[in-house]
């Protein structure tokens, strides 16, 4: 097979921009101020969002990559592996984000312009992700968006009911703890 042009590329990324201004506004205003930060298009910085949705669409290739698990031990206990391709190791950041309105304080691991991907917050919410393949991926919300807009929130009840919300674009499994479930 041969490359895709970045037009190529982007007929499958800009779908997802609607999706994303659509049911998580604030979010989509972030990747706005990652393009203008990092000098970067909207469109790349979105790339940077729905790479695996792109990904599954162009290829139609093996999906799997982390574990995850929790465990009651003292306090809940979450814990992930993150077993995706070495080239992207050196990508690879825990970054602060603070209290804004009413949101708690977030800890996440992410790679460089993704915005989302696993973490915990000030609430003592904990949230994993494990790629689940399935036949039914469509426009939505990317699942480590998703995740970024999670960790926004204090309890899994509060998590559940965003879920049950938002149309999401492709399959996931997301381990959710918070102090007390």
């Amino acid at each position: 097979s041969h490359p895709l042009s970045m037009e190529k590329i982007y007929t499958y990324v800009q779908p997802f921009a609607s999706e994303i201004e659509r049911e998580l506004p604030s979010i989509a205003e972030e990747i706005k101020g990652l393009a203008e930060g990092a000098e970067i298009s909207y469109e790349q910085a979105l790339l940077l969002q729905v790479r695996r949705e792109v990904l599954m669409q162009i290829s139609k290739g093996d999906n799997s990559d982390c574990s995850s698990f929790a465990l009651p031990i003292n306090t809940l206990t979450v814990a992930q592996t993150i077993d995706l391709n070495s080239s992207f190791s050196e990508f690879g950041t825990v970054f602060q984000i603070a209290k804004w309105k009413e949101t708690p304080e977030i800890l996440m691991f992410s790679f460089a312009g993704l915005l989302g991907y696993m973490g915990m917050n000030s609430s003592g919410l904990a949230i994993a992700i494990n790629m689940v393949s399935s036949g039914d991926w469509q426009l939505g919300v990317p699942p480590y968006l998703l995740v970024r807009h999670l960790l926004e929130l204090h309890t899994v009840e509060e998590c559940i009911e965003a879920i049950a919300k938002i149309r999401r674009s492709s399959s996931r499994s997301l381990t959710i703890c918070d102090v007390n479930r």
